[in-house]
C-alpha cells in the first residue's frame, strides 16, 4: 500500500499474504491463504428455514432436527415473533440460529421506500427483541441484488441461498423436495427451506444422502466461521457479494 506525503515520511507498507489473505476477496487470494469458509466449506451445508413459527410445526421440526443431530438457521417474520414468542425462544434454546425476514410474510422490502424499509425492520427487530431479549444479526433476502435502501437500513449480514428446495410450491411432496436438495447440493451451500409438514418429513432423506457424501450440517454462522459482516450478501461458502 502506498501513502500520500505524511509527517513520518512513510511511502509504502507491505504486509505478508498470510496475514491479510483471510480478509481479502477469496477469488483473488491463493488457496493457502483463503478464508476458512472457502477452504473448509465444501463438506458443510447450512439448512435455512423461512418460518412463521406455527407452534405445532416448530415443535415437530425441533424434534426432527434433534433426532438427526442437526443445527439449522431459521428466519422468522416480525409478526410471527410477536405472536409466537415462546416458539422463537424454543428454537434458540435448542441451539438453532434465528434471523429475521420482513414484518409480514408477504412484505417485499425491495419495493419499499427507505423510510418504509426502516419502519418495517424496526417493527420486526422490536418484536424479536421483546421475544428473545436480543437483536437479530441476520436478514433473509432473495438471490437478487438488494436495493441500496435495504442494504443501508438493514446494517447486517444479508442471507440468500444457493440451493432452492422449491418446497414453497403447493403441489410438491416430500420425495421431490429431497430430490431437489440432494441433486443440487455441491458443498458449502445455503439451502432454502420452509417449515412445512412436507419439508419436515423429507429431512431424514436429506440427512441420509448428505451424510453418505461425507457432508455435515452447520448453522449459517458456522458455515462462515463467525465472519458474517454487514452489507454483504451471502449465497454459499466462499460466495458473497459486497454491497457497499
Amino acid at each position: 500500500m502506498k501513502f500520500a506525503k505524511n509527517p513520518l515520511d512513510i511511502e509504502a507498507i507491505a504486509l505478508p499474504m498470510a496475514t491479510v489473505g483471510p480478509y481479502l476477496n477469496p477469488n483473488l487470494v491463493p488457496e493457502d491463504n483463503q478464508m476458512p469458509s472457502k477452504k473448509d466449506g465444501a463438506k458443510k451445508i447450512a439448512l435455512t428455514f423461512n418460518t412463521t413459527l406455527k407452534p405445532s410445526t416448530i415443535t415437530s421440526i425441533i424434534n426432527q432436527l434433534n433426532d438427526l443431530n442437526i443445527k439449522a438457521t431459521f428466519f422468522t417474520t416480525g409478526k410471527a415473533a410477536k405472536e409466537h414468542p415462546d416458539q422463537l425462544k424454543q428454537l434458540l434454546k435448542a441451539g438453532h440460529v434465528v434471523g429475521t425476514q420482513a414484518y409480514n410474510n408477504d412484505d417485499d422490502l425491495d419495493t419499499m421506500s427507505a423510510s418504509e424499509i426502516a419502519d418495517n425492520l424496526k417493527q420486526t427487530d422490536a418484536a424479536y427483541f421483546k421475544a428473545s431479549g436480543q437483536l437479530p444479526h441476520l436478514l433473509r433476502v432473495t438471490t437478487e441484488t438488494p436495493s441500496t435502501e435495504l442494504t443501508t437500513a438493514a446494517s447486517r449480514a444479508l442471507i440468500a441461498w444457493s440451493v432452492d428446495s422449491e418446497d414453497w410450491r403447493l403441489d410438491i411432496d416430500a420425495p421431490t423436495i429431497a430430490k431437489n436438495v440432494n441433486e443440487r447440493i455441491t458443498g458449502g451451500d445455503l439451502v432454502l427451506l420452509h417449515t412445512s409438514e412436507a419439508t419436515i418429513k423429507t429431512l431424514p432423506a436429506i440427512a441420509k444422502e448428505q451424510t453418505a457424501q461425507k457432508r455435515h450440517f452447520v448453522t449459517v454462522n458456522e458455515l462462515f466461521k463467525q465472519r458474517l459482516t454487514p452489507y454483504q450478501q451471502y449465497f454459499k461458502a466462499g460466495d458473497q457479494r459486497s454491497l457497499q
